[in-house]
């Protein structure tokens, strides 16, 4: 995740610092567990202690910071990977496309209408950009199912439709939402 954001990086390392001449503390692993990193998570095969974890993390990210904040890419694995990757389409799987949607609004376009209440273009452009990057990610419709489920979107696509085709069609709403604000 720290490629996508420049500086990501350099800040967790002036955090993991800090939390290791601090000590760690319960909000800590509650945010951790928050993000879907359980705190059994923490725990390296080799048992060290939290603190020993995350120093451990620390020439990594210092090497990865060195060498400009390059990887290869690859697809997210965790809960968190996928809703900070995706982070505005996260939004409206998440946000929108809760678990109780259908009973508040009459179909899944009603659904984006209301998200997308009082947004700005830039952020349509943003979930638009995700869905394109979500295309090599998640090509198969399997991966993207559980890329949906990992942004918290409590709704399968609708009967008669693959995963995909409502992907599709979602972004095909999106584009028509510019085009209406661009009037």
């Amino acid at each position: 995740m720290a490629s996508r954001h420049p500086g990501r990086a350099a800040q967790v390392i002036t955090e993991i610092e800090t939390l290791l001449a601090l000590g760690p503390v319960d909000e800590v692993f509650e945010a951790l567990d928050d993000a879907g990193i359980p705190p059994e998570r923490l725990k390296p095969s080799d048992g060290k202690d939290p603190d020993e974890f995350f120093e451990l993390m620390l020439p990594h990210l210092r090497k990865f910071v060195a060498d400009g904040e390059r990887v290869d890419d690859a697809s997210p694995e965790s809960r968190w990977e996928w809703r900070s990757r995706f982070e505005a389409l996260a939004g409206l799987m998440g946000g929108g496309f809760h678990q109780d949607c259908l009973v508040l609004f009459p179909d899944r376009d009603a659904v984006i209408d209301g998200y997308l209440v009082g947004e700005q273009p830039e952020y349509v452009r943003e979930m638009l950009r995700d869905i394109e990057a979500l295309r090599a990610a998640a090509p198969a419709d399997e991966d993207l199912q559980w890329a949906l489920t990992s942004m918290d979107c409590g709704i399968l696509a609708p009967q008669g439709m693959t995963p995909w085709q409502w992907m599709d069609h979602i972004e095909e709403r999106l584009r028509n939402k510019l085009r209406d604000w661009r009037g």
